[in-house]
């Protein structure tokens, strides 16, 4: 929506308003009314010491004339009640008409009553009356009041209308309607000052054009800045984007944007969800914090992260757009679920980076590291990459875990499931090979851990086969020891870095976290 076509609009309006209240305010100055002509003029038996004007009367104040059918004229107190076809025009500028008006100069009180309409070259008013103070410096219509542009199809409405000259401050309250054929505003209350050139909307109002929709509860649009800000459960649609939160403060010139409470951002073109307690965006930067969270979904796949704070940059239509979370972050992709204290993804090079006392898990397994990082393809995750104190066990049971250990490890994925562990440096396992029998009822496979079997090696390759290890390869003969089950101590099944994380795994999976 393009606000500053709302700020022309709100001007003209201001403007027009304003050249009414100060016409009639200039009744109000020190100057005589004078009684220019009238066709028949008698002493007035209604008011003491007044006459009593008829036919063609005309009264001149300053540059402004006053046409009647009558009028009662007080010269001393400065006073005039004019009824039938009153006119009063202001060169070639500006023109009223009402049934009746009444003008006291010693209160400097005034009102047009009945049929009142008000022109000049760019609009015309209509309302059943208008009243003026020009001690307090202010006009106003408490009756309705409706407003149209003579050179387009814009049209204002308001119960009530008050103008302030000292303030320069023009306010439309109840049931505003601001109506345009590129938009269209409704509101409870709308406050535009000619001087700070400020907008400002109070109450449930509504901003609406082909483009998008506004929902707002208050708002203030610094004009000369192009600064809108927003409060009170604010909504904005777009095509393709609908944004949410308590208070968003928003620049169109600059792209710059920021939301306070509640943000929830939704775009359905790049298929992403943010949401946070702070937003900051500015052109390709997009900065959560409180509570963020970010769901991108993909062809195959939803990338959920959740974290204190995170940082977005880079465009997607592009392919290079860059994530960046840190502090209590959870990672969830490829039905994979992670914590880390730091984040990092690119979609360019198709990597994610954790940091800072990572751990994964998926299914069964469990891996953590110093830092892991996943490779992804076609959107799945392709291989695991860990360093430093790798460490990777996949569950039997409650008791019983295989387990390897190394310097660095690489995992391989085919359809999200592992089908090699390679093992690099000081590598080390545990695992626990198994046999298959049925139940002589039920017939079901039942699977027996036959021992546990501990090996150590430079390099160890560990192969999968239905999520079941296959078969394991050494560059150089092994130190192994087997041990059975039964003849197995507790310090037999568990590796000496060997610790169980299950503890610090999330509850819940990302995208149902509140």
């Amino acid at each position: 929506m393009d606000l500053k076509k709302i700020t022309n609009i709100s001007k003209k309006i201001a403007l027009f308003i304003s050249a009414i209240f100060l016409f009639n305010f200039a009744w109000g100055q020190e100057n005589q009314i004078e009684l220019i002509h009238a066709d028949k003029v008698t002493n007035s038996i209604e008011f003491f010491d007044a006459v009593k004007v008829k036919g063609n009367v005309q009264f001149k104040n300053q540059d402004i004339k006053l046409f009647c059918d009558s009028a009662f004229f007080h010269k001393t107190d400065n006073w005039v009640r004019a009824y039938g076809r009153v006119q009063i025009n202001q060169g070639d500028t500006l023109n009223l008409y009402s049934d009746s008006l009444f003008f006291d100069g010693n209160t400097n009180i005034g009102k047009l009553q009945s049929k009142v309409k008000i022109r000049d070259k760019t609009f015309k008013l209509n309302t059943d009356s208008l009243s003026f103070d020009a001690n307090q410096s202010i006009a106003y219509y408490s009756n309705y009041a409706f407003i149209k542009s003579t050179q387009n199809d814009l049209t204002l409405e308001s119960t009530k209308g008050t103008y302030n000259s000292l303030t320069k401050t023009f306010t439309f309250k109840d049931s505003v309607k601001l109506l345009h054929p590129d938009y269209s505003v409704y509101s409870d209350t709308l406050e535009f000052n000619t001087l700070s050139e400020v907008i400002q909307i109070h109450g449930p109002s509504k901003i609406l054009s082909d483009s998008s929709k506004i929902f707002t509860k208050k708002a203030i649009y610094q004009t000369k800045t192009d600064d809108i800000q927003m409060w009170d459960e604010t909504t904005i649609h777009n095509p393709n984007q609908t944004i949410k939160g308590d208070s968003i403060l928003y620049n169109s010139l600059t792209e710059y944007a920021e939301g306070f409470g509640n943000i929830l951002l939704i775009d359905s073109l790049e298929k992403i969800t943010l949401s946070s307690n702070y937003l900051y965006k500015k052109d390709s930067l997009i900065k959560l914090i409180g509570k963020a969270k970010i769901l991108q979904y993909q062809s195959t796949d939803t990338l959920a992260i959740r974290a204190d704070t995170i940082i977005q940059t880079g465009d997607r239509n592009k392919n290079n757009t860059v994530n960046i979370a840190y502090s209590n972050v959870i990672l969830e992709k490829s039905g994979s679920l992670g914590i880390c204290d730091s984040l990092f993804i690119s979609q360019k090079d198709s990597i994610i980076k954790m940091k800072k006392s990572p751990i994964l898990w998926k299914d069964n397994m469990e891996v953590s590291a110093d830092s892991i990082t996943m490779k992804l393809e076609n959107d799945a995750i392709k291989n695991l990459y860990l360093y430093q104190n790798a460490f990777l066990s996949m569950e039997h049971d409650s008791l019983h875990y295989d387990q390897c250990a190394g310097k660095k490890m690489i995992a391989t994925l085919d359809s999200g499931k592992v089908k090699l562990i390679e093992i690099i440096d000081n590598a080390e396992t545990i695992y626990f090979p198994s046999e298959t029998s049925k139940d002589s009822i039920t017939q079901k496979e039942i699977k027996t851990l036959k021992g546990a079997n501990y090996m150590i090696s430079s390099k160890i390759y560990i192969y999968f086969l239905n999520e079941e290890i296959s078969r394991i390869k050494f560059t150089e003969e092994p130190d192994a020891i087997f041990k059975p089950l039964k003849n197995a101590k507790q310090e037999d099944l568990f590796l000496k870095k060997f610790v169980d994380k299950k503890s610090k795994k999330p509850d819940r999976l990302l995208k149902k976290i509140d």
